[in-house]
């Protein structure tokens, strides 16, 4: 009697457990590690950050403003104090915009005032011991060989651009296998609990067979070796009952850690396709080169670009420089002001500035430099397509391959169900031997265990092959 009630209160804890356990879907899963996991959240934050900053580079092509100012206070002795006075004030300041274009011009436009106060020089000697000096400027640089009508400026825009496009397709390819591999989990978390399940129900087949034994032992109607081979048998398949069990655990606490959670206890049912759906199941998307191919690819470009600014930096510089101003003179700054934007008294300039480097020597090692680190970026780039390729053959041949399995391991197991049945009935008959019946048990539990391997394996296939199909 204490048996049955035992039993009939675990039969109600485990139907309670059972209706409160929420079914979780993989979409819902999978939304979970989006928002919890720490590691997804900084490759999502890593992607998006380098898809800003990649635009970096257009920066050292837009105008800019710059201003500066100083004021003077000299009191230093002077031999001539007649003409310089013995107390010198002044004042300046500047505004103006400029901008480095991407053709290798440099322009610059500037409004510059100035308030100078000469105190102690005679009248009769300094015309305006107290003036206003204002001006505008403009200054125009072409560079000709360095940087030669733009090439660095291009090149470093360029430069920034394409590093943080390799960083941001990187880290959205760590995204994407990062929740290729949470899938995965999913998926071994329910085939875990299915195989604790199988191994549960071959235990307990064990366990008959061994009482089967034990009362045919008992009546003297069988051989003590039936009674120690289904003892065996049974022992063996509670180790292998504890051996799933805690591959149900493992996956159990990769499943919580890939949300942030921690423990082994996951109260959701995990929810397992049919195997119909799995052998008809493909991976969504459009096909498209994979996001490591594309973070090589922007590397590459990265590499040129730096190669480019490199040789940039070591040419001679030859610069066309044209300088031209309105000035400004007067003892009020009104009169100054309105002199600073007419034409009455110009400044002109124009000239070559020159310089070449010297160590002849560390160029020519500089050039080879530049040769080397551009080849090892496309042949790291050649290297990625051709594993990318590798893996995709590799993965669609598999996938067909684990179909073909899958559906034959299917029919396999229908008829060793059949066999282990048929070979129970005649063992409780007395028709066949416990040999014959754990033998016949022992290839159905084998042909189970292999059919959830293979379906493992088959939406591992389908996980990964997502990675050539858009971008998460």
């Amino acid at each position: 009697m204490k048996t049955i009630v035992a039993s009939l209160t675990l039969i109600a804890a485990l139907t309670a457990a059972s209706a409160f356990a929420a079914p979780l879907s993989l979409e819902n899963y999978l939304q979970q590690v989006n928002q919890n996991s720490p590691g997804i959240k900084s490759y999502r934050a890593g992607a998006e950050g380098h898809a800003l900053l990649k635009e970096i580079g257009g920066v050292s092509h837009a105008p800019y403003l710059f201003a500066n100012t100083n004021w003077l206070d000299d009191k230093k002795e002077s031999p001539n104090p007649s003409f310089t006075g013995n107390h010198t004030q002044a004042s300046r300041y500047s505004v103006g915009l400029g901008i480095d274009s991407p053709i290798g011009l440099d322009l610059r436009y500037s409004y510059n005032q100035g308030h100078t106060e000469i105190i102690g020089a005679l009248p009769t000697v300094v015309t305006l011991p107290n003036s206003y000096t204002t001006f505008n400027r403009i200054e125009l640089t072409q560079h000709l060989f360095a940087n030669g009508f733009g090439a660095r400026t291009r090149a470093e825009a360029e430069l920034l651009e394409a590093a943080h496009l390799a960083q941001e397709y990187a880290n959205r390819f760590q995204l994407q296998t990062a929740l290729a591999e949470a899938e995965a989990t999913y998926w071994r978390l329910a085939l875990a609990r299915q195989s604790v399940d199988i191994q549960d129900e071959v235990s307990a087949r064990a366990k008959r067979v061994l009482d089967w034994a034990k009362r045919r032992v008992g009546l003297q109607l069988g051989n003590r070796s039936d009674l120690l081979q289904a003892q065996a048998a049974y022992d063996l398949r509670r180790m292998e009952l504890m051996t799933a069990q805690e591959e149900a655990r493992n996956a159990a606490r990769q499943f919580n850690l890939l949300r942030n959670r921690e423990g082994t206890q996951v109260d959701e049912e995990v929810q397992l396709p049919s195997i119909e759906a799995i052998l008809r199941m493909l991976p969504e998307g459009e096909e498209t080169t994979r996001l490591d191919v594309k973070a090589a690819e922007a590397k590459e470009r990265a590499a040129i670009a730096e190669a480019t600014v490199d040789r940039e930096t070591v040419k001679p510089t030859l610069d066309l420089v044209v300088d031209y101003a309105w000035n400004g003179l007067d003892g009020q700054r009104g009169p100054a002001v309105s002199e600073s934007f007419r034409n009455t008294y110009p400044t002109r300039s124009i000239g070559v500035v020159f310089r070449t480097p010297l160590a002849f020597g560390s160029l020519l090692d500089s050039l080879k430099g530049n040769r080397l680190t551009q080849d090892a970026a496309t042949y790291e780039l050649e290297r990625v397509r051709v594993t990318a390729t590798k893996d995709k053959a590799e993965l669609e041949s598999r996938l067909q391959e684990a179909r073909s399995r899958l559906s034959l391991l299917r029919t396999i197991e229908n008829v060793q169900k059949d066999k282990v049945d048929n070979e129970q009935n005649l063992l409780t008959r007395g028709r066949t031997t416990t040999y014959q019946a754990l033998t016949f048990e022992q290839d159905y539990a084998t042909s189970q265990l292999l059919r959830l391997r293979t379906q493992q394996e088959l939406l591992g296939i389908v996980s990964q092959l997502r990675l050539f199909r858009g971008e998460q």
